[in-house]
């Protein structure tokens, strides 16, 4: 009687444990905590439940300032927050696992940030919502399938593919060869992905699209090839209608995709179609890290062109990283995107605003306050333009973030 009370009681423990969890973001390695050294290590959640499961999660509060010369970019300040919390597990000795979590902001798929005083800066007022939610399984012990809303697993410039996208799809990885320290060629990797652009109601055929990345190192050179796919642009309406994933401008203010997909790759017709119903971006990237007198440095880049254009259609990016400047980490990023060079529904809204074409330069400071409190401070100044067809000035911004986050 004793051993069935005490498994039930063990029962519900671990149902409450999987409850709280679930309300949460999946993290794709260690918490936070655990990444700084504190905290339970993962086989010690996992002797703490039955389930196997471990949580963590991290909540951020920035000061945005941003400044314009341009009357059509209003000059504000603002406090943004942005909480992310959820769990993990593995389960079938470890050749199957999950995760889930919650995030504010949620419904725009590249910000989790809120404006404390009501609304954000994408018109997606209060919204927490389901940021991931995957299951995934490993045929081979060199091979990981993952089905759901995850993390993006490629790795590129913000230019592309913003950091806190989880579209929902199925990515495949597969590390090809490890090698050692002796082997010239070692770690490649590819990893070939589809997702879902948009869900359009009514659609037969909706938006998606197809990736795929090829990274290895060449000695302590870190290289990566990549290839970004977007089909069906304009699918789910025909003749005059408006239709796919330009249309979506035409839905008023506030409406989801009117911020992200006006500016995408191709220029939109009357009706708010795409030019081009395809689009592919092929891009290339290398980091090369070495040290001066036992002081680090990193270098690298990524470089990118959208074949489906004929103009604006380049994009690049440089940057320096000094990860041991005063207990801290320093970065300086340059920047050139063409208006056309990729698919802009997926940048990161604070390059360039989400307006094409801009250039300009980034710089970074990351400090540790204590074990798992960060103080992070980054300026960009960049200048916007749209084509010269368009008649429109040049647009230069400075903008500074000061930004606290802890990570549990």
């Amino acid at each position: 009687m004793h051993k069935r009370l005490m498994g039930s009681t063990r029962m519900v423990f671990a149902g409450v444990a999987l409850t709280l969890a679930t309300m949460g973001m999946a993290a794709t390695g260690n918490t936070p905590v655990q990444a700084a050294g504190g905290g339970a290590s993962a086989d010690e959640y996992a002797k703490k439940s039955d389930l196997g499961f471990q949580w963590g999660g991290d909540v951020r509060t920035r000061l945005d300032w941003l400044d314009s010369n341009s009357g059509a970019v209003p000059d504000q300040v603002r406090l943004q927050t942005r909480l992310r919390i959820g769990a993990k597990g593995s389960f079938a000795d470890n050749k199957a696992y999950w995760g889930l979590g919650l995030a504010t902001n949620a419904g725009d798929p590249v910000s989790r940030d809120l404006i404390l005083s009501g609304g954000d800066n994408n018109g997606m007022a209060g919204s927490v919502g389901l940021d991931k939610a995957y299951l995934g399984f490993k045929p081979h012990a060199n091979v990981s399938v993952t089905v759901g809303k995850a993390a993006l697993p490629f790795k590129g410039t913000e230019a592309i593919l913003d950091e806190d996208l989880t579209p929902p799809g199925v990515a495949v990885s597969w590390d090809i060869f490890k090698g050692s320290d002796a082997d010239t060629v070692r770690n490649v990797n590819n990893k070939l992905a589809y997702y879902f652009v948009r869900d359009i109601v009514g659609a037969t055929s909706d938006p998606y699209a197809v990736f795929d990345q090829l990274s290895f190192d060449v000695k302590k050179v870190e290289l990566a090839g990549s290839l970004y796919f977007y089909g069906n642009l304009n699918g789910g309406g025909g003749g005059g209608a408006a239709a796919g994933v330009g249309a979506a401008a035409q839905q008023g203010p506030g409406a989801l995709g009117a911020p992200f997909f006006t500016q995408a790759a191709g220029q939109l017709l009357p009706n708010g179609r795409f030019i081009d119903n395809e689009m592919v971006v092929l891009a290339g990237r290398a980091r090369y890290p070495f040290s001066i007198k036992g002081f680090p440095i990193a270098v690298g880049g990524d470089l990118f062109v959208n074949l489906s254009e004929s103009k604006q259609c380049f994009g690049w990016e440089a940057k320096v990283e000094l990860p041991d400047v005063g207990k801290g980490s320093l970065y300086l990023l340059g920047r050139d995107v063409g208006q056309y060079s990729t698919y802009a529904g997926w940048a990161d809204n604070e390059l360039g605003m989400g307006t094409g074409y801009h250039a300009g330069l980034e710089i970074g400071y990351d400090y540790p306050l204590t074990r798992n409190v960060g103080l992070g401070v980054k300026f960009l100044r960049f200048d916007t333009f749209q084509p010269v067809t368009l008649g429109a000035a040049t647009t230069t911004i400075n903008r500074l973030n000061v930004a606290v986050s802890a990570g549990f």
